[in-house]
């Protein structure tokens, strides 16, 4: 069961780009990908005002699988998980050190990261494409090998716009 992680900024999930698609298919056709998942739920779409994202829209046209994997608010509410922001928020409120905001983040993503892998087995196909934010590259890749899957990192790079990512994508082509 292999599952190839690509990090990126989450703009680029929404953001049409002709290099971010291009790169897409060239993933596609170079790993024989047969499924896709991200780091992604309808409440994010709906916060940037958008309905699906890039790469649900090339799973459709590809006619393969494809899951968001990112929580909700209702379950980030059922399973006790602080956002980003919660943290920022609890950080000044409770005068957090910086040691605290980090071990709060690691859970934060801990937990997400166990929500993904419950979600993306739903749509697995083997092989995978999973699409997310670049900070959680290396703990999700431990995660997904721990359940099962052979990781694989394809991006590293968290790219900041979309002129860094042609650059990036340029040099490789």
């Amino acid at each position: 069961m292999q599952i190839y992680i690509l990090g990126v900024t989450h703009d680029q999930q929404t953001d049409p780009s002709p290099e971010f698609e291009a790169y897409i298919k060239e993933i596609f056709s170079s790993h024989d990908i047969r499924s896709l998942g991200e780091e992604m739920s309808l409440d994010g779409l709906s916060d940037v005002g958008e309905s699906k994202t890039i790469l649900k829209c090339f799973a459709d046209r590809m006619h393969i699988p494809h899951k968001y994997c990112g929580i909700t608010r209702e379950e980030r509410a059922q399973r006790g998980i602080l956002g980003l922001q919660d943290i920022d928020i609890q950080k000044f409120q409770y005068d957090w050190s910086q040691s605290k905001v980090e071990q709060e983040t690691q859970r934060y993503f801990n937990m997400i990261e166990d929500a993904w892998i419950e979600k993306l087995s739903s749509a697995f196909v083997d092989p995978m494409l999973f699409v997310c934010g670049a900070d959680h590259l290396d703990s999700f890749a431990d995660k997904a090998t721990k359940h099962g899957f052979t990781a694989i990192i394809l991006e590293r790079k968290f790219i900041t716009s979309k002129e860094d990512f042609k650059k990036k994508w340029m040099k490789k082509n």
